[in-house]
């Protein structure tokens, strides 16, 4: 493999997770409405839900190197 396939293949694994994690920890595997209008707020409230989610943890790591009381959120 050469270096610059491998810094492709990063990029797609990284966006591969963020669907794994979606469809498994949201849900997104199995969307329990139908009509576009519906479907796309669902999609559009998990996806929010993940980023804030992230967004929560990051910002307990970086509390964590300031003050040790802190902990990440769980998954």
């Amino acid at each position: 493999m050469t270096e610059e396939f491998e810094k492709e293949y990063a990029i797609r694994a990284g966006g591969e997770s963020v669907n794994a994690a979606l469809k498994t920890a949201h849900g997104l595997g199995k969307v329990w409405t139908r009509r576009l209008q519906r479907v796309t707020f669902a999609v559009t409230m998990k996806a929010l839900a993940s980023n804030v989610k992230r967004f929560l943890r990051y910002q307990c790591v970086q509390m964590a190197g300031k003050e040790q009381k802190v902990e990440p959120v769980p998954a």
